[in-house]
């Protein structure tokens, strides 16, 4: 994504404006879907959500100069990327969040870094650092500690949180071939090129929940219909712009730093508005989750340095 094609004339302070704002939209977006999923379904959420986006980002699109060509295969590398990688991984979070609550959610969400690790040694060959296997360790039992201490009050809630935690986990997988693709496809397109043409391919493959999406419109509320739009126009659209932006400034390892924050404000969000509470051994398994992916990414840190 930082690649010098790529790259505009934004200010340091406008990209990072761009970044918070991406942050703080990805973060409300937790919020928003568990919200919203109390009168939608899975799919025609991620339906409105995604048409909702696609509308935004075609404008976008279509403003964009010197567009780079397509071709049969560039299309369909590029529709599976963003079916997988944002399509399915959005109906998967959508269907998690039903009984896993926001701030939980976030955390296992944030998780994907060591996946990503895995992905790259089991299919790239790459070779992993003690201190890596030790944050994937670590991030697993960090995992485990959120799923035992919210079992505990879904059993009293009688909600199914293991199936959520299920759903929320193949979300993450969906988002690390979205990242292995990316690297790729960023080789030839630009990367908002990419984020708009991949937004187009979540919103084509969920067009199978349009039946069922249309007669729940029909009954749901005004608030989760407005919430429905909001995560296609904020978390969805303007966030993956925002953070494109801020790319054209900020190094990918710097600007994915920040992005540690991102589960910490879901919680405090989630905590404020919703009222949900993660008790001390979450919010422990939360901080050990996320020490995982921070410590992978010390490392990428100090080999980018070398």
């Amino acid at each position: 994504m930082s690649d010098k094609n790529n790259k505009k004339e934004y200010s340091a302070w406008f990209c990072f404006i761009a970044l918070t704002f991406a942050i703080i939209f990805w973060a409300s977006a937790y919020i928003a879907i568990r919200v919203a999923v109390r009168e939608f379904e899975a799919g025609p959420l991620g339906l409105l959500r995604y048409g909702a986006a696609a509308l935004v980002m075609l404008g976008i699109y279509i403003f964009i100069p010197n567009k780079t060509k397509l071709n049969l295969k560039d299309l369909v590398l590029i529709f599976i990327t963003g079916a997988i990688g944002i399509g399915f991984y959005n109906v998967l979070i959508n269907q998690g969040e039903v009984s896993v609550p926001a701030g939980a959610a976030s955390f296992i969400i944030a998780s994907m870094p060591v996946f990503s690790v895995l992905a790259a040694c089991f299919f790239l060959k790459e070779k992993i650092s003690a201190l890596g296997v030790f944050g994937i360790l670590i991030s697993f039992f960090g995992i485990f500690l959120i799923s035992f201490s919210e079992e505990q009050g879904a059993k009293v809630a009688h909600e199914s949180l293991g199936s959520g935690i299920f759903f929320l986990l193949a979300a993450v997988f969906c988002a690390v071939f979205y990242g292995l693709m990316q690297k790729k496809l960023l080789k030839k397109f630009k990367a908002i090129e990419l984020v708009c043409l991949s937004i187009f391919s979540a919103a084509l493959i969920q067009i199978v929940f349009l039946p069922s999406l249309i007669s729940e419109l029909s009954r749901a509320s005004f608030l989760s219909i407005s919430l429905g739009i909001y995560l296609g126009i904020f978390p969805a659209a303007l966030a993956y712009l925002g953070y494109t932006i801020a790319l054209t400034r900020f190094s990918m390892v710097k600007a994915n730093t920040s992005l540690f924050i991102m589960p910490f404000l879901a919680l405090l969000m989630g905590w404020v508005i919703l009222g949900e509470r993660l008790s001390l051994l979450g919010i422990m398994g939360g901080i050990l989750a996320l020490l995982g992916p921070v410590l992978i990414h010390c490392v990428r840190l100090r080999k980018s340095k070398k």
